[in-house]
């Protein structure tokens, strides 16, 4: 049985006059301890690296976004378990549990969408799954709690064109 996941993660960069409350993150957001963040931003590195030369290994034009990368892959770590989550942490690297880095992350994403800022920076994440798969609830509760990423159900082995 194949398991369909798909998760969008899209940044919005520029500036707003006018204010939406849909979008708008909390007023109040606290960057994470500098220790957290420093050591997001080393796993977020390497990652990064290893990604481009693989990627940049194929001829051609290249644009990727690490962080956006990192990140949907954070939100999937956060649901996967046994070997795949040690894959996946280990490719990450990730220095804590998927409970901890999702905390960390979405600590940051919130951070990073603050209104005080001197630019404005959007962030929108949103998780797709197979809608016949059991997911645990935990899983997109947990995901919405720590990225703002709703989770949504779709029939991508019925009705992929519906989407």
């Amino acid at each position: 049985m194949r398991i369909w996941l798909l998760i969008g993660f899209v940044i919005w960069c520029g500036c707003r006059k006018t204010s939406d409350p849909l979008l708008d993150p909390p007023a109040q957001v606290a960057m994470p301890a500098s220790a957290e963040a420093g050591a997001l931003a080393k796993a977020n590195n390497q990652f990064a690296v290893e990604l481009w030369r693989k990627a940049a290994a194929t001829p051609g034009n290249l644009a990727i976004s690490p962080v956006s990368i990192t990140t949907a892959l954070a939100m999937a770590w956060r649901g996967a378990k046994g070997d795949t989550a040690a894959q996946m942490r280990a490719v990450l690297h990730f220095d804590a549990d998927a409970g901890e880095i999702a905390t960390r992350w979405g600590q940051l994403s919130r951070a990073l969408q603050d209104p005080g800022r001197p630019m404005t920076l959007r962030i929108a994440n949103r998780l797709f799954g197979e809608a016949s798969y059991p997911f645990e609830r935990a899983f997109g509760a947990d995901t919405r709690s720590a990225f703002g990423a709703a989770f949504e159900p779709v029939a991508f082995a019925s009705g992929a064109d519906a989407v």
